[in-house]
């Protein structure tokens, strides 16, 4: 598991939780995923809860993140109604 995130905070939160649960597979990540850097082929599935809509240039991120999953792959994509940066459904099938 890779957790990718701007927000070194966020980051901390998530290795908080993993050390409390004795979970050693997650990798910590400080970066975006418009910049790319992912390995492509690489990953099974990608799951994005509640952050399509902070992402500047979503088509740039949305692709890096295509190429870095393996033939097949799963893109989860998650908006809750009431988030800030909520994305209507039409706009992700869009995207």
């Amino acid at each position: 598991v890779v957790a990718l995130d701007m927000q070194r905070a966020m980051l901390d939160i998530v290795e908080k939780k993993a050390r409390a649960q004795r979970l050693d597979n997650i990798r910590l990540a400080a970066g975006t995923l418009e910049t790319g850097g992912l390995k492509p082929e690489y990953f099974d599935a990608a799951v994005l809860v509640a952050v399509l809509g902070e992402i500047p240039s979503r088509e740039a991120a949305l692709e890096n993140l295509w190429r870095a999953l393996k033939p097949g792959g799963i893109l989860s994509i998650t908006e809750t109604v009431f988030h800030p940066h909520y994305q209507r459904r039409a706009t992700v099938a869009r995207l």
